[in-house]
């Protein structure tokens, strides 16, 4: 009788056991793309030669919750430097503002990382593994810089 009720209790625990996936997409968002994805991105230059980036994301075509957006700033040699950029809300907007030199446009990226929750919460805790991550190629949006 108790192997049977050992038994039982397995098949209950291996029978309720359900494998898990996440999945993890990248996109790379152009200038001919970046609408249907939700992004707008506005380029300017500055009078000190640098050029500012505005890049809006509209939330009504997100689909995850949670958000991270990091600059990778390069050069023809190698990494510069990589930093987290903070957006600022309004509405159902968020808007993200960096300025690069010219001499680095060619080489670097803008990601926004957009990852599952464990809740419906923005600031719920992020989930390994699952989201999509939208890649720009800054010259993208600038035209092949001279430098």
């Amino acid at each position: 009788m108790r192997a049977v009720m050992m038994a039982g209790a397995l098949a209950m625990v291996v029978g309720s056991v359900a494998p898990a996936f996440a999945v993890k997409m990248e996109a790379d968002v152009a200038p001919a793309n970046a609408a249907s994805y939700g992004f707008k991105v506005k380029v300017a230059p500055r009078d000190d030669g640098r050029i500012t980036f505005t890049v809006t994301r509209d939330l009504a075509k997100a689909e995850w919750k949670g958000r991270d957006a990091t600059l990778e700033v390069r050069s023809s040699s190698g990494g510069i430097t990589e930093c987290w950029v903070e957006p600022k809300k309004r509405k159902n907007t968020l808007t993200y503002w960096f300025i690069v030199a010219p001499e680095y446009v060619n080489y670097s990226t803008f990601t926004v990382a957009e990852i599952q929750t464990a809740g419906e919460g923005e600031d719920e805790e992020k989930l390994i593994g699952g989201g999509t991550f939208f890649r720009m190629r800054l010259k993208d949006f600038v035209g092949e810089s001279k430098h």
